[in-house]
C-alpha cells in the first residue's frame, strides 16, 4: 500500500474566547492518497472549512490554536513558518474559495492575477506569465480565452469567475487541491460544468483533491473518499459508494435523507414536507403530512401581464443611451391563493429581476402587475406593498446588524403607522414564536444568531404586514441541507396555516420539485415553458429545461463515471442595441396547462 499524500492526526482547532480557547475541532484524522479525493461532509459549524484553513495555516495566530500534525511529502505543514508556507501555497497547495468574487481582486485584471503565482513560484517573465495564463484559461475552457486576460473580475458571470479561481489553483500543478464549497452558489448548469472541469483536471494532472462541501449529491459525484463531521468530531468515514449504500451512524443517515432526490415525486400531486435530522441524535425524523392549500378556480392573487424591464447602458462622455439590457421581456403569470410558482432558470436568466419588479424595488418599462385585485402604480404603492413581501438570499445582508430584531421585525408595522412601537414589538414576539423562535430574542442582535435563525427572522419580518404572496428570492440556496431543509418546511407549514402564496425564485431544481405546485422556466427573460410541476418534471419539453434537469447532480455514487458530455453553453448576452425590437415568442399546448415557447433546434445544438 502507497504512503498518502496527505495525513493528518489529531488536529485541533481552537478559538479565543473570554474563557479561554474553545475548541472548534476535536482530534480529526484522516488519510487522502495521491491522485484521489476526499470529501469533508458536514453541516454549517461542522469544522470543514476551519480544517482546510488550518492546513493552509490561514488562521489567524492571535485569535486561534492549532496543534497536531498534516504531513505532506514529508512536511509537517503545521510546523512550518510563515515564509515556508508561502513557498507552499500556491505552489504545492492550491485552493479554491466559495464565492470566487471575494477572492479575486476587483482592481486587478484576470491575466494579472493569473501571472502573479506563475511570476512568484514557476519564476516566468511577465510575458512568459501572461502566455501560459492564456493557456490556463483555456484549459478550463473559458470562450475566447485569450480576450479575457484583460478583463475584470465583475465582467465576468459566476461560473467564469469560479473557472479563473480554478486557474490560479492549478497554475503551478500542485499536487493537493482543496476545494472549499466551490460550487455551492452556482446554478446547477454551471456547478455540472465545474463538477466535470474538476474530474478532467484531476485525470489529466493527478491531482489530489479535498473537496469541502454539504451537498451529498455533489459528494457522489466527486468523491472516492468521505468524512463525515459533526461538531468537530468524525463521525463516519469510508468509501463514498459504501457510505450512501450503509452509513451507520444517525447524522450520516439523516443527511442522506434531507437531501432532496430529483425524481423522488413521480405520481404525488402536493408538494410534501423534508424530513428533518433530530438536533440531537442526528437522525432523520418523519415529514409531516400537509394537506393542500392552492385555491384553483378563484381570481388569481398575483396577474403578471406583457412585464418587460429593460436597463439603459451609457457610454461616452454625454453618457448617451447605446444599448439596453432586456433583463423581463413580455412576461406573463399569474398565482394563485396557497399556490406555490417556481420561477427557474441560470444566473441572468431575468428571475430575481422579476421578483424586485414585482416589490417596486425597481420601476418596470412597460406591462401590468394585478396583486390581490389592486392595478400596481405609483399612488398605490404602500397599498400594494402590505399585500406582497420578499425574503431575499442572505438573511444577515437583510438585517441592519446595529439594532435588534425586534426592531427589524417590527419595523414594517411602525413605518406605515399600524400600530404602537409597545403593540408593534408584542407583534413581533408573536410572530418569532410562529416562526420556531423565543419570544425574548427580540432583544438580540442579528450576529447572535445561526444563518438558519436569521432567515426565520426575516420570515417573520415579511410576515409582519399579514401579506398574502411572499416572493422568496433564493431564500434557501446558501444554507446547508439541514438548515434548508428546517426553513422550508417553516415555509410550507405557514403556507398551510395561513394560505399563503409564494413566488419561490431558485436555481435548485430537487428542492423545486418537492415545494411547487407549478413551475416556469426563464431564459434570457422570457417564460420558455411552464406548466403543472409534474408536468415540467416528468415531461420535459423544451431544450433548456431538459438541460436544467440534466445538470442536476445526483446522489448516486454508482454513476459517477458514467460517460458525460462537457458543455460550455452559456447563456447569451442579454444587451441588445437601443432600437432592437424582439420576436414575440409563440407557444403551444403540450399539455392541460402545459405550455413551451417554439424554437430553432440550431440554437441549441
Amino acid at each position: 500500500m502507497t504512503a498518502p499524500l496527505l495525513s493528518v492526526r489529531n488536529l485541533e482547532v481552537g478559538f479565543a474566547t473570554s474563557a479561554g480557547h474553545t475548541p472548534v475541532v476535536h482530534g480529526v484524522s484522516f488519510d487522502l492518497e495521491a491522485g484521489k479525493t476526499l470529501a469533508l461532509v458536514g453541516g454549517s459549524g461542522s469544522g470543514k472549512s476551519v480544517i482546510a484553513m488550518s492546513l493552509m495555516q490561514l488562521l489567524d495566530a492571535r485569535t486561534s490554536k492549532v496543534s497536531g500534525q498534516a504531513w505532506l511529502g514529508g512536511r509537517d505543514l503545521l510546523a512550518l513558518s510563515e515564509r515556508q508556507m508561502q513557498a507552499v501555497r500556491g505552489n504545492e497547495i492550491g485552493m479554491i474559495f466559495q464565492e470566487p468574487m471575494t477572492s479575486l481582486n476587483p482592481v486587478l485584471t484576470v491575466g494579472y492575477q493569473l501571472s502573479e503565482a506563475l511570476r512568484r513560484h514557476r519564476g516566468l517573465s511577465s510575458r512568459e506569465a501572461l502566455e501560459e495564463a492564456g493557456r490556463l484559461l483555456e484549459k478550463v475552457r473559458i470562450p475566447a480565452a485569450r480576450s479575457r486576460l484583460s478583463e475584470y473580475p465583475h465582467r465576468l458571470s459566476g461560473g467564469m469567475r469560479q473557472r479563473v479561481m480554478i486557474a490560479m489553483a492549478m497554475a503551478c500543478r500542485p499536487r493537493l487541491l482543496i476545494a472549499d464549497e466551490p460550487t455551492t452558489a452556482l446554478d446547477v448548469t454551471v456547478q455540472s460544468q465545474i463538477l466535470d472541469l474538476m474530474r478532467i483536471l484531476q485525470e489529466e494532472e493527478g491531482t489530489t483533491i479535498l473537496f469541502i462541501t454539504h451537498d451529498m449529491g455533489v459528494v457522489a459525484e466527486v468523491a472516492d473518499r468521505t468524512l463525515v463531521l459533526h461538531r468537530g468530531r468524525v463521525i463516519e468515514e469510508g468509501d463514498t459508494a459504501h457510505l450512501f449504500n450503509a452509513a451507520k451512524a444517525p447524522y450520516t443517515l439523516g443527511l442522506l435523507a434531507a437531501v432532496p432526490r430529483l425524481g423522488s415525486m413521480r405520481g404525488i400531486e402536493q408538494p410534501m414536507r423534508f424530513p428533518e435530522i433530530d438536533a440531537q441524535t442526528g437522525a432523520a425524523l418523519a415529514p409531516a403530512p400537509r394537506s393542500d392549500t392552492a385555491r384553483h378556480g378563484e381570481k388569481p392573487v398575483l396577474a403578471v401581464r406583457g412585464l418587460t424591464k429593460r436597463f439603459d447602458l451609457q457610454s461616452g462622455l454625454l453618457r448617451r443611451v447605446t444599448a439596453r439590457v432586456h433583463a423581463v421581456e413580455n412576461v406573463d403569470l399569474t398565482l394563485q391563493r396557497g399556490e406555490t410558482l417556481a420561477l427557474v432558470g441560470e444566473s441572468g436568466c431575468g428571475k430575481s429581476t422579476l421578483g424586485r419588479s414585482l416589490m417596486q424595488l425597481q420601476s418596470i418599462t412597460s406591462g401590468e402587475v394585478e396583486i390581490s385585485g389592486i392595478t400596481l402604480g405609483k399612488r398605490n404603492s404602500k397599498e400594494v406593498k402590505r399585500h406582497i413581501q420578499m425574503v431575499f438570499q442572505d438573511p444577515f445582508a437583510s438585517l441592519n446588524p446595529r439594532i435588534r430584531v425586534g426592531d427589524s421585525i417590527a419595523a414594517p408595522l411602525i413605518d406605515n403607522r399600524l400600530a404602537s412601537p409597545s403593540a408593534a414589538w408584542e407583534r413581533a414576539r408573536e410572530l418569532l414564536h410562529l416562526v420556531g423562535l423565543d419570544r425574548d430574542m427580540v432583544e438580540r442582535y442579528p450576529h447572535e444568531f445561526s444563518g438558519g435563525q436569521r432567515q426565520r427572522i426575516c420570515i417573520a419580518r415579511a410576515l409582519m404586514l399579514e401579506p398574502q404572496i411572499i416572493v422568496a428570492d433564493e431564500a434557501v440556496s446558501a444554507l446547508d441541507v439541514t438548515v434548508k431543509t428546517q426553513v422550508l418546511n417553516l415555509m410550507l407549514e405557514l403556507q398551510e396555516r395561513l394560505g399563503l402564496s409564494y413566488l419561490f425564485i431558485s436555481h435548485d431544481m430537487a428542492v423545486v420539485e418537492r415545494v411547487s405546485h407549478r413551475v416556469a422556466v426563464m431564459y434570457l427573460g422570457q417564460i420558455v415553458e411552464s406548466g403543472p410541476r409534474s408536468a415540467i418534471f416528468e415531461n420535459p419539453t423544451h431544450p433548456y429545461t431538459k438541460r436544467l434537469l440534466a445538470a442536476v447532480p445526483v446522489p448516486d455514487p454508482a454513476r459517477r463515471h458514467a460517460a458525460r458530455t462537457l458543455s460550455n453553453h452559456t447563456i447569451k448576452s442579454p444587451i441588445f442595441p437601443v432600437n432592437h425590437v424582439r420576436p414575440q415568442p409563440s407557444y403551444r399546448q403540450i399539455g392541460p396547462h402545459h405550455v413551451v415557447q417554439d424554437w430553432n433546434e440550431s440554437d441549441w445544438l
